[in-house]
């Protein structure tokens, strides 16, 4: 409920959600989402649409059948070849789980529509322009943005800042 609602104020959409819900009670969840895309997303919003799901690695530990959630967005692609308003639709998937493992149960096709970006931390190379903001402000300001750099690297978020 809470991904339909996001979408419905995201794109400004006039539905009432609780009557759309109730009207469609009887459907599973991922049915419900697929319904709301199909019959309510697309109808209303005749531009281009990316849904963007965060932190997908906490999405695979949800109560329900996460297995069945991917599978839609599968689906959703393969229904481009029968329904051209799908080419609008596009999801992107954020997080720390590769494609292959989105669908647990091996005995479905795999999320193989999918592609892994792997992202690297920052090089030097690539952050010189904030040194500019750094100057003045410490005698070594290339070695302040090498200690940052080393730091993200080694622990993978800033979490230890304050010591």
């Amino acid at each position: 409920m809470d991904l339909i609602d996001n979408l419905i104020e995201s794109f400004d959409l006039d539905v009432d959600l609780a009557q759309w819900w109730v009207k469609n009670q009887l459907h599973s969840e991922v049915t419900r989402f697929r319904k709301f895309l199909e019959e309510v997303l697309l109808v209303e919003v005749k531009a281009n649409i990316v849904v963007f799901i965060d932190e997908i690695d906490s999405v695979i530990s949800l109560k329900f059948s996460t297995d069945d959630f991917f599978a839609l967005i599968r689906a959703c692609h393969n229904q481009r070849v029968d329904n051209s308003d799908y080419n609008r639709l596009s999801f992107c998937l954020l997080g720390v789980a590769s494609p292959s493992n989105l669908i647990q149960d091996k005995q479905r096709t795999p999320f193989n529509i999918g592609r892994a970006i792997n992202l690297k931390g920052f090089q030097l190379h690539e952050v010189e322009p904030l040194k500019k903001g750094l100057e003045g402000k410490f005698a070594d300001s290339q070695g302040v943005i090498q200690e940052i750099l080393n730091r993200y690297a080694t622990k993978g978020v800033f979490d230890d800042w304050g010591e």
